[in-house]
């Protein structure tokens, strides 16, 4: 285990006229990533933000952004999103037709790929791909709504994948998303998370940088 949490902070549950001030403030307290949610209303039902938005957020931090693009047919808008400053691009495999191809997109356009395994989907759909993305991610609640709580279950799926990729000899980095606080983050990072994607625990919190570095000190 590391050191140190790996940390990477939603801001799907900020208040948007007071994105730019927390954003700042957050940023202070060094989170590894800044996760950006991107949903359609097709594949998820809820619609929330696109290439604009991560484009204007793009100068006030130096902290690398990753797209969660909860969308069908996302072969379609990966240009878009590594153009607005998108530096990993993570998908559902059950998006696209082929997964494969879509991993050798992203790559091409110079970011890392990831895959999201969500809270219904079985992890062996991960299995294929482990040897070619930079991150799976597990799902601890259903993609597309926010401040849901935490599924158990997903520790579970979790040991399942790390057994897979010692099987495979892979290594991609094992993140989760979904109702993560320090109680159950440090249950994730006991099976094999090594990176934790945060909203409402830590961008909801009274004071959100001191909420970022109790995650990371887990």
């Amino acid at each position: 285990m590391n050191a140190m949490a790996l940390v990477s902070v939603s801001i799907l549950s900020v208040d948007f006229t007071q994105l730019g001030k927390k954003m700042r403030a957050i940023d202070r307290a060094k989170p590894d990533w800044w996760h950006m949610d991107v949903m359609d209303g097709h594949y998820v039902p809820n619609l929330s933000f696109g290439p604009p938005i991560i484009k204007t957020l793009r100068p006030l931090t130096q902290t690398p952004f990753e797209a969660h693009l909860m969308v069908s047919n996302p072969e379609k808008l990966l240009t878009e999103y590594v153009n607005a400053g998108c530096q990993r691009i993570i998908f559902h495999p059950e998006t696209t037709k082929s997964p494969h191809q879509l991993i050798q997109k992203i790559h091409s356009l110079g970011a890392q790929a990831g895959i999201c395994i969500n809270n219904r989907t079985p992890i062996r759909f991960a299995y294929p791909h482990l040897n070619h993305v930079e991150m799976v991610l597990v799902m601890s609640v259903e993609a597309g709504f926010g401040g849901q709580k935490f599924n158990p279950q997903a520790l579970q799926k979790t040991r399942e994948l790390v057994k897979e990729c010692i099987k495979q000899q892979a290594s991609p980095l094992i993140a989760m998303d979904g109702g993560i606080n320090p109680q159950n983050g440090a249950q994730a990072l006991a099976v094999g998370v090594q990176l934790l994607i945060a909203g409402q625990s830590i961008t909801g919190a009274a004071n959100p940088g001191l909420a970022l570095k109790s995650l990371k000190k887990l």
